[in-house]
């Protein structure tokens, strides 16, 4: 399987591409922006965490289901000088 480098700034189906995933159940997850928000704000994470086996979105331990779209985090701000 081949990884591409993807953009901040850019929904992405669900069904064409998912965010990377660690290989351990235990870590914290990749930080997302997901659609629809949810009660959310927009904010997940995707990995193994809230399940122990497979991937999914997650936030505080709960399994987001119906998220449909997903971005990766934008860059934070620059410091102003």
């Amino acid at each position: 399987m081949t990884v591409r480098k993807i953009r901040a700034g850019r929904w992405l189906s669900v069904g064409m591409v998912k965010p990377y995933c660690a290989r351990n159940p235990d870590a914290q997850g990749t930080p997302v922006l997901i659609w629809p928000r949810l009660d959310t704000d927009g904010f997940a994470y995707y990995g193994k965490r809230a399940t122990g086996s497979y991937a999914t979105f997650y936030l505080h331990g709960a399994v987001l289901e119906g998220v449909t779209h997903w971005m990766p985090m934008p860059k934070g701000p620059s410091r102003g000088r």
